[in-house]
């Protein structure tokens, strides 16, 4: 039976390998992403690094490129929802954020923001 299961397992590793060639995950925002080349791109940076102002983007676009680097510990809906736990960032906007820009800003520092509905003033 050890065998029968060696040999599953082993043949399985490789497939599961070839189904995702390169490691490629799906990011929070949706799009197909190389979790390694985020982490040596955000590795690669001098921390601490100035807080951008992420007030009037969308919720993934501020989470992507160099937004990628930084910890997002809530996004806080007007109903007082976190919307990181759900699927389309695309529809909320950013409407206020913490640490405020400009500040340096730790590598796992938490950032908060608040969002509202995109669309919506």
């Amino acid at each position: 039976m050890r065998a029968i299961a060696v040999v599953v397992l082993s043949l399985a590793v490789p497939l599961l390998a070839a189904c995702n060639p390169g490691g490629e995950t799906k990011s929070s925002s949706g799009s197909s992403t190389s979790a390694a080349a985020d982490s040596v791109h955000c590795d690669a940076k001098a921390w601490p690094l100035a807080m951008p102002d992420l007030r009037g983007q969308r919720l993934d676009a501020a989470r992507a490129g160099d937004g990628a680097c930084f910890l997002f510990a809530s996004a806080t809906a007007p109903d007082g929802r976190n919307v990181l736990d759900g699927q389309d960032n695309s529809a909320w906007v950013v409407k206020d954020q913490s640490p405020d820009p400009g500040a340096l800003v730790a590598e796992k520092q938490p950032i908060t923001v608040t969002v509202k509905p995109a669309g919506t003033k």
